[in-house]
């Protein structure tokens, strides 16, 4: 693991690995390969988020990594990155194979959370790579509506366009979570000192147009939980500096990780609490 040579070969089978705990994180077990992804030489398969459905099948996501062009990002029609689903039904004894979460496009940077919605959709956020002049990614759903084994695009999307050219421009990266009254709400990176929401009145398939939210932030994704107690968490990076790029706030400050709580479904929020700080 520690030569760059050997992680970085993709001739070599990739697994996941997992670590169990039985005692609320206090220690945990020796990590085994839970599932040996097909061997196709150039991919990369990194891992992102999973949960458990409503029936006990584990859903595991992540990008279908095939690289860059060369031209890097520029190469527009050789910049590649699927999103991938796998799937056990058996407690991680067997796993169906790898199938591609279909949002209509090419390439997006990062999955960073995939949710079961109370009609049983299952909802993964994302923010595809564009051919926009500015605003480069923007934000949309796939969708599955048979657990996971089909995929499409969502029809509607977020665009947010303060101005900026730079390649992480736009909308990117959201986290989405569905509320007591049945809107899925989701917070999305941008570079405007804010993160942006939108909400969906349909399970994820149109959604409104972005706003900046109440929660300041960097260039840097956000994430939302629900707590078992019906409570909502967010994590973000509540922080900026000064850097801008023609007056288009460009920060990438992510020195403090802030938490904060919502017990009314996101009306009102407390705690704001910093938790992690990296000094440097």
């Amino acid at each position: 693991a520690d030569n760059p040579e050997v992680i970085n070969d993709t001739s070599v089978a990739q697994r996941l690995m997992a670590s169990f705990s039985e005692d609320e994180g206090a220690t945990w077990s020796k990590s085994k390969v839970l599932y040996e992804f097909p061997k196709e030489r150039g991919m990369h398969w990194p891992v992102g988020p999973g949960f458990v459905d409503r029936q006990g099948t584990i859903h595991l996501f992540g990008l279908h990594y095939f690289g860059l062009g060369p031209q890097g990002f520029y190469d527009w029609d050789n910049c590649k990155s699927f999103v991938y689903h796998v799937m056990s039904d058996d407690g991680c004894q067997t796993w169906k194979p790898p199938v591609h979460c279909e949002f209509g496009y090419l390439y997006t940077g990062a999955v960073n959370g995939a949710t079961q919605l109370a009609s049983d959709r299952i909802l993964v956020p994302l923010s595809y790579y564009s051919r926009r002049a500015t605003g480069k990614h923007v934000c949309k759903a796939s969708i599955s509506d048979d657990g996971g084994k089909t995929w499409r695009p969502s029809q509607g999307e977020c665009v947010v366009d303060t101005g900026g050219h730079l390649l992480e421009g736009g909308a990117i990266e959201p986290a989405c979570i569905q509320l007591g009254d049945g809107q899925v709400w989701m917070l999305m990176r941008t570079q405007g000192g804010y993160l942006y929401e939108s909400f969906s009145s349909d399970d994820g398939e149109t959604w409104s147009e972005p706003v900046p939210s109440r929660f300041v932030s960097s260039n840097s994704p956000a994430a939302l939980l629900r707590l078992r107690d019906g409570r909502l968490v967010l994590v973000w990076n509540n922080c900026m500096s000064p850097y801008d790029e023609g007056g288009i706030m460009t920060s990438y400050a992510r020195y403090i990780l802030a938490m904060a709580i919502s017990e009314d479904e996101g009306k009102s929020w407390h705690g704001y609490r910093e938790f992690a700080r990296v000094h440097g």
